[in-house]
């Protein structure tokens, strides 16, 4: 038996949780050897002291045969087989490839240890520590409270220096506790491991709130009266399918994504938006799922339903939380990990010149992780969770930078949805330069250059695999970071050469498109919309950074060259901390400007004439006469 889990997956790359790479190094050299000769993959790491295998892999492989065939590894690697042992995925619970720093551990949403030992053991230590002079208490018992409380410091730093040889950030944590409290400083460590269990359980707090709130917003009720082909029938919820037309009436919440074909009514979209403020909606508008209905009525045909609805999307997002992916975290996550050994060699060296040992480990308080860590998660989740409410559904954090940094984009134009002069302004007016593939004549192709203001070698007529590749493979030689727009399956070539893949929702699942970027809607202005809020988010995230480090670099300083209160240490690192994650970094990110763009969702269709006000939810209302 080998235990494993899915714990991350997306286009092209997902990370297995394997128990046994914590203890077994020739098992781990087994297994990256059995995944490396596998065609398909394109990288593999592991990451012992976390038990992970993260592998990249060609995103034309459905994934489910790639995760299948890396089970297949898994298995080998230990002398099994497949046959003897079933295969389980489950949804992922936190997408967070970083370093083991407990601080970052203790303030995820795993909750690693009972609320008892993470604030229950910390606050006991800070009473103890502020009381020790006052009552004369015996140093023994606070020094034990406190190393009590920062027990999981401890084990974390003697964990990574067993497995993987090499300190930690946590050694640095560790060190810095051990020796305050062991030369009779005891307020400065027992507020530091007080002040981080706060914010762990603050966090949780929010967390649970959001959830409930969530929760509020499913709709409830055993089915919905629709009308389908003409005929009205009650429905469950999972039934309901694009196309079906039924009715909402005050005191309701709107349970799809949808547009309304008929009344007036004021809605309070408070649970998409986080604005309270009621709104009128009538015919012609989009509604969208969690809606509650404040007065009047409407009838409002499906667009979407279930999973693919704007609301569900953001709730998948917040669960699985991809925000890790990133070059900014995998940057901090690096600089952490090498940085340990020069600041253990940094207090050697200023101990050996003042002798002083509160100023030869004020260094050990540098934030090299934590602290940027958790305002990386909160402000790029928000980040994800605003553009889906907007309408572009972005798979994870990595796609989000990506966007961000996107100067050119190649649209393959789909016969069936021609481009407009407004949607390609509104993308040139962010400074983005534009490429499109259409199949036209040359005459076709001097009206479109004029049309859409655009080169002549901007707007190109060969339209095969090859030649998508070719284009985006021409603009990456020139140092472009780009973004390829596609709709079908020979797009993929061309998804896998560009910075980024872009698609339209369409029908079926969204979260199972191959694209990095889910427009969903049929209109590219939206797109400009979702590229300025990436950009927002990543001036917000730089913001944090500086927030953090900055002051800490000052404090740290301070407490060398003039011998600073380790206490102001603390307090600083924690309030920016605070600041970053919960101020700065879950205030709402709203891009500099909003192009406005159409929504729509159908063709137009006949609509029904409204309901009677006695209109029943279990009984099926008089079938309407058709309004045409």
């Amino acid at each position: 038996m080998i235990d494993y889990k899915l714990v991350h997956a997306t286009v092209g790359r997902f990370r297995f949780r394997v128990d046994r790479l914590l203890r077994d190094r020739e098992y781990a050299s087994k297994l990256i050897a059995l995944v490396q000769a596998m065609q398909f993959v394109s990288e593999v790491r592991i990451n012992p002291a976390a038990a992970a295998l993260v592998v990249h892999y060609q995103p034309t492989v459905p994934p489910d045969l790639a995760q299948s065939e890396c089970v297949q590894c898994i298995l080998r690697a230990a002398g099994l087989n497949l046959s003897t042992e079933p295969v389980h995925f489950v949804t992922p619970e936190v997408d967070a490839e970083t370093q083991s720093d407990w601080e970052a551990e203790v303030e995820s949403p795993l909750q690693p240890e009972p609320e008892w030992q993470r604030l229950g053991l910390p606050l006991f230590g800070l009473s103890l520590a502020l009381l020790a002079a006052p009552l004369e208490l015996p140093p023994l018992l606070v020094g034990a409270a406190i190393f009590g409380a920062a027990l999981p410091w401890f084990g974390r730093a003697t964990d990574h220096l067993a497995t993987q040889r090499s300190p930690s950030v946590d050694l640095l944590d560790s060190l810095w506790i051990g020796l305050h409290t062991l030369n009779g400083q005891f307020v400065a460590p027992a507020l530091k491991t007080t002040l981080v269990g706060a914010r762990a359980e603050l966090r949780d707090q929010t967390t649970s709130l959001r959830q409930q709130e969530e929760q509020a917003l499913v709709p409830v009720g055993t089915g919905l009266w629709v009308e389908r082909q003409g005929k009205i029938q009650r429905l469950a919820l999972l039934q309901v399918q694009p196309g079906d037309r039924f009715f909402v009436k005050a005191g309701e919440t709107v349970p799809v994504d949808g547009q309304i074909l008929a009344g007036t009514a004021v809605v309070n979209q408070q649970g998409l938006t986080g604005d309270p403020t009621p709104l009128p909606r009538t015919a012609g508008q989009p509604i969208y799922a969690a809606t509650q209905i404040v007065s009047g009525q409407l009838q409002i045909c499906v667009g979407r339903t279930g999973e693919n609805t704007r609301v569900a999307l953001a709730a998948r997002l917040r669960e699985q939380e991809p925000v890790y992916d990133t070059q900014i975290a995998h940057f901090q996550s690096e600089f952490a990990r090498t940085a340990v050994v020069p600041t253990l060699l940094l207090a050697t060296t200023i101990f050996a010149f003042t002798g002083v040992y509160s100023a030869a480990i004020a260094p050990f308080q540098l934030d090299f992780g934590s602290g940027i860590q958790l305002s990386l998660r909160t402000v790029l989740l928000s980040a994800l969770t605003q553009s889906v409410l907007q309408g572009i559904y972005i798979r994870s954090a990595g796609a989000l930078e990506a966007l961000a940094q996107v100067d050119t984009i190649v649209l393959d134009q789909p016969p069936d949805t021609p481009l407009t002069a407004t949607a390609i302004a509104s993308l040139r007016s962010i400074g983005l330069d534009m490429h499109v593939l259409t199949p036209v004549s040359a005459v076709e192709r001097q009206r479109l250059s004029q049309q859409w203001g655009l080169a002549l070698d901007q707007i190109h007529t060969e339209v095969s695999a090859a030649a998508k590749v070719a284009i985006v493979t021409l603009l990456h030689n020139r140092q472009r970071q780009v973004a390829f727009w596609g709709m079908g399956i020979e797009d993929f070539p061309a998804f896998t050469q560009a910075t980024l893949s872009l698609t339209c929702a369409g029908g079926g699942n969204v979260s199972h498109k191959a694209a990095d970027v889910v427009l969903l809607e049929e209109d590219l202005r939206g797109l400009a919309q979702a590229i300025l809020l990436c950009r927002k988010a990543l001036q917000v995230v730089y913001q944090n950074a500086a927030l953090i480090v900055i002051p800490n670099l000052v404090v740290v300083a301070g407490a060398v060259f003039w011998g600073l209160n380790p206490v102001v240490n603390v307090v600083t690192n924690n309030t920016t901390a605070f600041i970053a994650e919960f101020l700065n970094g879950s205030r709402p990110i709203v891009p500099p400007s909003r192009p406005e763009f159409p929504h729509s969702l159908t063709s137009p269709v006949p609509i029904l004439s409204l309901p009677p006000d006695n209109f029943s939810e279990t009984e099926p209302p008089v079938q309407p006469a058709l309004v045409l």
